[in-house]
């Protein structure tokens, strides 16, 4: 319990200085959020407990730190990417550069070898996967979710010795991710209808002639995506050996 608490209150801190950094990184466009945009309590608590839950699933295992680096960069991700559309390299890539250089970390404290080629494999196959409807429908993935997938990928399958088992995993989360990204969609494309067309509206969307962001289709509807396949990716990696058990796997 006091190693619970203790993360909660680390991630509480944590989150303040994530919130920080999804004001001044800027995204490709040479733009970063307002404060006005980014809620430091709202990203402090979501951090806090995302920690605690990580915690209370892994305990104090060599496991712990990689998780935590990743779910502190999803997180960066996650509020640019709700504010501004947009997933930054420059916040996706040093995160990316710092989940495996955690993991190397973890290997040489005692984690199994034997969980880094799944590791770098399930992260080219989630960015594989991606990549393929992202280049067939200029409409349908931007090529930021294609990124993200090789920083998803990577922890999932980090956390099995086995490729098979990897490559499962990162089913799992890509399924859990597009159905997560569908319902957000929709609670988006509804929230616009209901509370107004300022709902969570794409910040480069045109504008109509009113100058009221235009409302398109409801299953046309543009929303941020990161968010739901970083979620859904958190949760198969600290509920991976349930999944696998339940798949008769293991």
């Amino acid at each position: 319990m006091t190693v619970i608490v203790g993360l909660a209150v680390a991630g509480a801190i944590v989150g303040i200085a994530l919130a920080r950094i999804s004001i001044l990184v800027p995204d490709s466009t040479g733009v970063s959020c307002s404060r006005e945009d980014v809620s430091t309590p709202v990203v402090s608590l979501v951090t806090a407990i995302v920690w605690a839950t990580i915690g209370a699933t892994v305990g104090w295992t060599i496991a712990l730190g990689p998780l935590l680096v990743f779910a502190s960069g999803s997180i960066a991700l996650s509020v640019v990417d709700v504010v501004r559309f947009r997933l930054p390299d420059r916040i996706l890539f040093p995160t990316l550069g710092a989940t495996l250089v955690a993991i190397i970390v973890s290997t040489i404290g005692g984690a199994p070898t034997t969980h880094l080629l799944p590791a770098v494999i399930g992260g080219l196959a989630y960015c594989l996967i991606l990549a393929v409807p992202s280049m067939v429908s200029a409409g349908g993935l931007a090529f930021g979710d294609v990124k993200l997938a090789l920083l998803l990928g990577l922890i999932v399958g980090w956390m099995r010795a086995s490729i098979a088992e990897a490559i499962v995993l990162v089913i799992y989360a890509m399924m859990a991710g597009m159905l997560l990204g569908i319902v957000s969609g929709l609670l988006v494309g509804v929230g616009r209808r209901v509370i107004g067309p300022h709902f969570f509206a794409d910040p480069d969307e045109p504008l109509g002639d009113d100058g009221v962001p235009t409302i398109p289709p409801l299953l046309k509807t543009a929303f941020p995506f990161g968010p739901a396949l970083a979620a859904a990716a958190l949760i198969v990696t600290v509920a991976s050996g349930s999944i696998l058990q339940g798949t008769g796997l293991v």
